[in-house]
């Protein structure tokens, strides 16, 4: 098993036992010797020791630069849903919602 597939298992684990709410931000920029424009998406929690986590879900190049913002909300929502699906988290994730 790789390194990214065992910390992937392990995020996943912590993510799971989860009781409180997630927050989950993104952060985009252009590299200063590049024309790319990069996202990462992060999740933030407080774990069962009460201790703030966070966990990088994604690390993006945006393609077209920073400008088409409608690509980037689109990967933060690709990128929930690619860390959020199981039937378990669906079932949190729709809980959160009502409430």
């Amino acid at each position: 098993m790789s390194m990214y597939d065992e910390e992937k298992a392990r995020s996943l684990s912590m993510l799971g036992k989860i009781l409180g709410r997630i927050a989950v931000t993104s952060d985009l920029w252009t590299a200063s010797n590049q024309k790319r424009g990069y996202m990462i998406v992060t999740s933030h929690f407080i774990d069962e020791s009460w201790q703030l986590q966070s966990r990088i879900l994604r690390n993006l190049i945006v393609k077209s630069g920073l400008t088409v913002v409608e690509s980037g909300i689109e990967r933060i929502r690709d990128s929930v849903a690619f860390w959020t699906a199981t039937p378990k988290w669906m079932e949190k994730c729709e809980e959160a919602a009502d409430n």
